[in-house]
């Protein structure tokens, strides 16, 4: 599942706010949950990043 929404950002060209910031009406072509997963993805990469001192 997370290869496959990784994949229809990259061909969409969208950014990761615009999926995590549009509403469901969007034209990303991701789910609600695909949304969520990106959302939880991201969180827990900034996590690692704040983490690691960067």
């Amino acid at each position: 599942m997370y290869k496959t929404s990784i994949n229809k950002i990259d061909a969409g060209i969208m950014g990761f706010w615009a999926v995590v910031n549009e509403s469901e009406g969007d034209n990303s072509g991701l789910r609600l949950l695909e949304r969520q997963w990106v959302k939880m993805w991201l969180k827990r990469a900034f996590a690692e990043i704040a983490g690691a001192g960067v």
